[in-house]
């Protein structure tokens, strides 16, 4: 007969763990969400289920404290950093619990995306350098003559990059939820246009935040052209993604994108890991600066933050956040 009471007992008791992270490697943040509680580190982030968690109706005496490894980046990846790290620190200025919840729930989701577009960016970049080591050997091979030979291609080019703009709309998508978190308008999911309209409209069109997105709506819109262009190809509206290829004049090309599409003048090839590069920095700025502006929008009346946005080589590189928050009070007869 299991003895529940004995199990409760020794459970609400102080409890020790050994983490799985290297001697050379540190515990940087532990956050507490719905499924468990979560350590960030230098270099991991593991999700820590203590025996309740795993075992509620107290079936198993000796049930484990249970650790999934959930990423192998942590607080030193500037994305961790920049996101659910960076947004821990501006959760003490954002009043009622569950706003807060949202807003965390919605900088893991704008964290794991990213991260995921990272990785393809970075495999599209290794797979195009190798590829490009490959032919500049026997560049002429493949550049001269009457018929050249096909030059090597990277397999898997469109596949990854269209992937790589479905998550990044996606990632978008997630971003543009700040404002039903912080507001009590529902935008449609993803409608930047709305939203920019509203902040003009609510704020006034010189309010930093409307300049701001008005600015930012002419590069998301781009992205959500490309992504539509590949889901909805038309004789005048579609995507070309180009590999290594030889043209007319005998240069060999790196891989290219190029957008069909009377809105916008992009199809003269677009460099892809320049263009992708430029996207993923893009993003990680619009979540910052829309915390800050979003934050500074619902703070009570009786404070302030002040802000210091650190140049990227004065960031610390064990947990490079941008941004370090200093709480003012605000003068009584403000």
């Amino acid at each position: 007969m299991i003895d529940k009471d004995r199990i409760k007992d020794r459970r609400d008791g102080a409890v020790f763990a050994t983490l799985g992270i290297g001697t050379d490697d540190r515990i940087v943040a532990m956050i507490s969400r719905r499924d468990g509680l979560y350590t960030v580190s230098l270099d991991k982030i593991i999700r820590v289920n203590l025996p309740n968690d795993i075992d509620p109706e107290m079936k198993h005496d000796d049930a484990p404290i249970a650790q999934t490894l959930v990423t192998t980046k942590g607080s030193r990846n500037p994305i961790v950093a920049r996101t659910i790290l960076q947004t821990e620190d501006f959760l003490q200025f954002i009043p009622g619990e569950e706003r807060q919840r949202r807003v965390q729930d919605i900088a893991w989701e704008v964290m794991t995306s990213l991260l995921s577009v990272s990785s393809l960016v970075n495999g599209l970049r290794d797979a195009i350098d190798s590829k490009r080591d490959e032919i500049l050997p026997d560049y002429s091979r493949y550049a001269s003559g009457p018929s050249p030979p096909p030059t090597p291609i990277v397999e898997n080019l469109e596949l990854d990059f269209r992937s790589t703009i479905l998550l990044a709309n996606h990632t978008l998508n997630s971003i543009s939820e700040l404002f039903p978190a912080f507001f009590t308008q529902d935008f449609k999911r993803g409608s930047f246009d709305r939203i920019a309209k509203w902040a003009s409209s609510t704020f006034g069109k010189a309010d930093p935040l409307a300049q701001m997105l008005r600015a930012d709506e002419v590069w998301i819109n781009i992205w959500g052209e490309i992504r539509n262009a590949f889901e909805h190809p038309k004789d005048n509206y579609y995507m070309r993604v180009n590999n290594f290829r030889l043209l007319a004049n005998r240069e060999i090309q790196l891989p290219t994108w190029q957008l069909k599409n009377d809105k916008f003048d992009l199809f003269r090839p677009q460099a892809l890991i320049d263009s992708l590069v430029i996207l993923e920095q893009n993003i990680l700025g619009l979540y910052e600066n829309l915390l800050v502006s979003l934050t500074e929008k619902i703070l009570v009346s009786s404070l302030a933050i002040g802000l210091i946005d650190k140049p990227e080589q004065d960031r610390d590189p064990d947990c490079p956040k941008r941004y370090e928050l200093i709480p003012v009070p605000r003068p009584a007869d403000a």
